[in-house]
């Protein structure tokens, strides 16, 4: 099972090495973990399990998906800032 530590350690998802750069929370709790690969230029977004439900103990990755920079806005709700001040996407 593939597990994921605090923000700067070093984690292996589906046998790939990265370090974890950031989470995302709902309500306090985490839910989601950014993971900066090491041997190549990309991104996954863990879904974050917890070995016992009901507390904040030993995190363990649910599943992981790459993500692109839009994917990444939409995480973070960086799109609905962008577009609040009237960001507008060159054509």
């Amino acid at each position: 099972m593939d597990t994921i530590g605090l923000v700067g350690t070093t984690c292996y998802i589906k046998g790939e090495r990265g370090t974890v750069t950031g989470y995302t929370e709902d309500k306090g709790r985490i839910t989601g973990a950014f993971v900066s690969l090491a041997e190549r230029s990309a991104m996954l977004y863990a879904v974050v399990g917890y070995a016992v439900e009901g507390t904040m103990t030993e995190k363990y990755v649910a599943g992981a998906t790459e993500i692109n920079r839009d994917q990444f806005d939409v995480l973070t709700g960086l799109d609905k800032i962008r577009k609040d001040c009237g960001w507008v996407v060159a054509a």
